[in-house]
């Protein structure tokens, strides 16, 4: 009979009532069997492979509908997958200012100002 040794890290207690944290349990894994695949269910994870640029763009298209609320979204994953983006902190600020948020918009700019000191955009918008 093939057995594993594992730790008892549950804490279960032992016959007597006691917790005994470095026995070692055997377990039997000849009768445990893992699912087949086609048997196991799937995820249910919306996972996008989409690049920073892919989220600018869509952003900008956003802006151009004027679904502020969405380009917003749309330019703050663009900065949380490539940070020094000074253009989608802009954008990102910009839809903010749009939406009336102006401490975010104000907080944007100026991620992108921290990220490019010469950026005559950030400069002015944060005027």
């Amino acid at each position: 009979m093939p057995s594993l040794l594992i730790s008892n890290t549950n804490n279960e207690p032992c016959n007597h009532g006691w917790i005994h944290a470095d026995r070692i349990a055997t377990i039997d894994y000849s009768t445990f069997r893992i699912p087949e695949p086609r048997q196991r269910k799937a995820a249910s994870l919306e996972l996008t492979l989409q690049t920073a640029d892919e989220f600018f763009n869509q952003g900008i298209q956003l802006i151009d509908q004027r679904s502020f609320s969405e380009a917003t979204e749309a330019f703050f994953s663009s900065t949380q997958l490539q940070w020094i983006f000074t253009a989608a902190h802009i954008e990102l600020g910009n839809a903010y200012s749009a939406l009336r948020q102006y401490d975010k918009a104000l907080e944007a700019h100026t991620n992108a100002l921290g990220n490019d000191p010469a950026s005559l955009i950030a400069h002015y918008n944060i005027l």
